[in-house]
């Protein structure tokens, strides 16, 4: 093989790379209001599968041990350029009455507004599965999921 071969495929090899590289998101601990904490631990688990599944994101998981802060916003923020993440999302479950309302939003580490962003309503947990998979299909595609569905 000549040069000129070797480097044009060492181009190509390049590029390929940075083009089907996937981002990594970071994912804050799932604020919980008036539900169990484990249903947030379990829709953070199926948050991964269901975004890895579409290969467009690696989600890096956050933890207890992240000590960070919903309401404080920047310290989601730090953990993720920690991690080495671009982006980050904030989920919240918040239960009112009979439903919980699933909130998400998408930031970019280089700004506080939400690149992307959708609230859900669950009528009681068995709706938490098929909503965190949508939404995991959904992300970043502004367009809210509610907005697709017709």
């Amino acid at each position: 093989m000549n040069n000129i071969s070797k480097t044009l495929l060492a181009i190509f090899t390049a590029f390929s790379v940075a083009t089907f590289a996937a981002e990594k998101v970071y994912m804050a601990p799932v604020g919980t209001t008036n539900i169990h904490s484990d249903y947030g631990i379990a829709a953070q688990k199926l948050m991964k599968t269901y975004i890895e599944d579409d290969g467009r994101f690696i989600l890096v998981e956050g933890t207890a041990a992240d000590s960070v802060v919903l309401e404080k916003q920047e310290t989601v923020k730090n953990k993720a350029v920690e991690k080495g993440c671009s982006k980050y999302l904030i989920a919240e479950f918040t239960r009112l009455g009979d439903n919980v309302i699933l909130s998400f939003k998408l930031y970019g580490t280089d700004s506080d507004t939400p690149v992307w962003q959708d609230r859900l309503k669950a009528a009681n947990p068995d709706d938490f599965d098929p909503i965190i998979q949508r939404v995991a299909r959904t992300i970043w595609t502004m367009q809210e999921f509610n907005k697709r569905v017709a």
